[in-house]
C-alpha cells in the first residue's frame, strides 16, 4: 500500500493549469462550483494524485467516495496537505492538524471518544474518519498512526502488519519516499 502526500505550497500556477486539463467534464463542473481557493486546490490536487497513480479519473459512489477500476483508494486533506492511499485491499485514510482548536469535549461526548488530551482526541477523530472511509469492517480493522509536523494521519485497513510506503509527491513532477513519525 502506498501513501502519497502533497504539500499544496509546492503547487504553482503552471501545475494548476496542467491539473485542470486532467479533469473529466463532471469533475470540472464540480471544481468550478468550489468557491474557496484552498478547497479548490485541495480538490484539484487530489484528482491529479488519483490520475497519476491510478491512470484514471475516479467515479463516485453514492456516498461521494472516489472509486477506481483497479484497487482501492482513499483521499483526505487538511491544511496544506492532501493525502491519497492506494491499495489492493479496502482502505481508509484521514489527516488532521492536531494543533487546531476544536470543541474537543463536545465532539468526544457525541462520538463516544475517551478524552485524555488533544493528541489523543485527534487520534480518535482520524480513526473515526478513516474507518468511515474504509466502509466498515468492525473489529477486523487495523489502525496505523503517523505524524508529520502537527498533523496526524490514520490509516484503516483490513490487513494487519501492512507494508506502507510513504511518498512525498508533486503530481507529474516529483515523487520521493519519506518516513513520517510513527505514533503508538
Amino acid at each position: 500500500m502506498k501513501v502519497f502526500l502533497t504539500d499544496l505550497s509546492d503547487i504553482g500556477d503552471d501545475l494548476i493549469h496542467r491539473y485542470e486539463l486532467l479533469l473529466s467534464p463532471s469533475e470540472k463542473a464540480r471544481y468550478t462550483q468550489i468557491s474557496n481557493p484552498k478547497r479548490r486546490l485541495q480538490f484539484l490536487t487530489g484528482r491529479a494524485l488519483i490520475y497519476e497513480n491510478c491512470g484514471e479519473s475516479p467515479t463516485l459512489s453514492e456516498t461521494g467516495k472516489p472509486l477506481v477500476s483497479k484497487g482501492y483508494i482513499s483521499l483526505a486533506h487538511s491544511g496544506p496537505y492532501v493525502v491519497l492511499i492506494v491499495s489492493d485491499t479496502p482502505v481508509g485514510i484521514d489527516i488532521e492538524d492536531s494543533s487546531r482548536q476544536r470543541p474537543f469535549k463536545e465532539i468526544s461526548d457525541r462520538l463516544h471518544f475517551p478524552l485524555t488530551d488533544q493528541t489523543d482526541f485527534y487520534k480518535h477523530f482520524t480513526q473515526y474518519e478513516s474507518d468511515y472511509k474504509l466502509g466498515g469492517g468492525g473489529s477486523q480493522i487495523h489502525h496505523y498512526f503517523y505524524s508529520i509536523n502537527t498533523f496526524i494521519i490514520c490509516i484503516s485497513s483490513l490487513k494487519n502488519k501492512e507494508n506502507i510506503e510513504f511518498i512525498k509527491s508533486i503530481p507529474f513532477v516529483q515523487n520521493k519516499p519519506f518516513s513520517p513519525r510513527i505514533l503508538p
